[in-house]
């Protein structure tokens, strides 16, 4: 029961990360940059946080998922 709950937690925290990241990147593009066509060439630091998130996501919760269900 305790590894469910600490799966749940972990898997809830990346995800409200990875929300709060891309919500970052749209207000980015979508209002900061309206109508200047090369402001989207600019690679954001939240994109780049989010692919770290992704990384950590896929080494953590997945052999944690494997181990007992």
């Amino acid at each position: 029961m305790n590894d469910y709950v600490s799966h749940h937690f972990l898997s809830s925290l990346l995800d409200t990360l990875h929300m709060i990241l891309m919500s970052h990147v749209m207000y980015t593009y979508l209002v900061t940059n309206f109508g200047n066509v090369l402001g989207i060439a600019a690679t954001l630091w939240s994109i780049d946080a989010s692919r770290f998130l992704l990384h950590v996501a896929i080494t953590t919760l997945i052999p944690i998922a494997d181990d007992g269900s």
